[in-house]
């Protein structure tokens, strides 16, 4: 996360299988009311997908 003046940031990991708009919507919503008059920009940095999430989730 970085907080400008004009914006929050918000950089994310989301698991494979839900739309990622409808996943970036809920983070923004989420935010929103936290962050003022700052536009929130929420960025998707990578797709995991579930077998991949599991075998990390356990080592």
């Amino acid at each position: 996360m970085s907080l400008r003046d004009e914006a929050v940031e918000i950089h994310v990991a989301v698991r494979y299988g839900r739309p990622i708009p409808e996943i970036v919507d809920e983070v923004r919503e989420a935010v929103s009311p936290l962050s003022g008059d700052r536009r929130v920009d929420v960025m998707v940095e990578d797709v995991t997908d579930t077998e991949e999430a599991r075998k990390e989730g356990s080592s």
